[in-house]
């Protein structure tokens, strides 16, 4: 359900009102002079936000004249918030939904951010073309940290396994690396192999922990 004027407000005042706050607590110690000066630019634009603003001037009603590239704009939003319905109110959608979405959406996330608000539009646009990047970033991150976390298991899987066989190996663990320095790199050698079924191994019992579990909503973070 669209929010009204007053909900809008009252959400966009106590938004700016925390960031304002987080600055000047942040900064509070700090002499002036060694304060930068982004962070007066920032408040002086919350201080702005935080008006009020008059609406009385503006028509309940505008129209909007579009060439070739605007038809184009308005395809590529229509089919856009065709797969996403939760974008609008209407049973259908209409040219004045797509102007109101693009508007509320711009000024709520744009607008109203004091930290996207004070950008360049270049800098803002390489800024928002970023984040499906981050976002690939991140994934890469949490896929290596699952490879650190998996290795990590099975290498203490291996020394708990060594050390209770140690009374077959009087040279000690150490002697075994030096002459066998195997890792799951080389995916034709042994210890590849079996790093390989002891990862399919852990999945399967993850997955078994977590089907025991589910009738009681326990999660395994194993």
């Amino acid at each position: 359900m669209r929010q009204t004027l007053n909900q809008i407000k009252q959400e966009t005042q106590r938004k700016l009102s925390k960031r304002k706050n987080l600055l000047l607590k942040k900064y509070q110690n700090v002499q002036e002079d060694a304060i930068p000066d982004s962070v007066f630019e920032e408040l002086d634009k919350i201080e702005a936000l935080l008006q009020e603003v008059s609406i009385r001037k503006i028509p309940n009603q505008i129209n909007i004249k579009m060439g070739e590239l605007e038809k184009w704009y308005f395809t590529m939003m229509f089919d856009w918030m065709s797969a996403h319905p939760e974008s609008f109110d209407s049973k259908s959608i209409s040219m004045t939904e797509i102007y109101k979405f693009a508007l509320h959406f711009f000024v709520e996330n744009i607008v109203t951010v004091p930290g996207n608000s004070l950008m360049q539009v270049e800098k803002l646009r390489r800024k928002i073309g970023s984040m499906g990047e981050a976002n690939s970033i991140e994934k890469n991150i949490y896929r290596q940290l699952e490879d650190i976390k998996n290795l990590a298991a099975f290498n203490s899987s291996m020394v708990y396994t060594l050390a209770d066989l140690s009374k077959d190996f009087p040279d000690g663990v150490a002697n075994i690396l030096s002459t066998q320095q195997e890792n799951e790199m080389d995916s034709s050698t042994r210890y590849a192999q079996v790093f390989a079924k002891f990862i399919n191994q852990r999945q399967l019992t993850k997955q078994n922990i977590k089907n025991r579990n589910s009738s009681n909503s326990l999660n395994s973070d194993y």
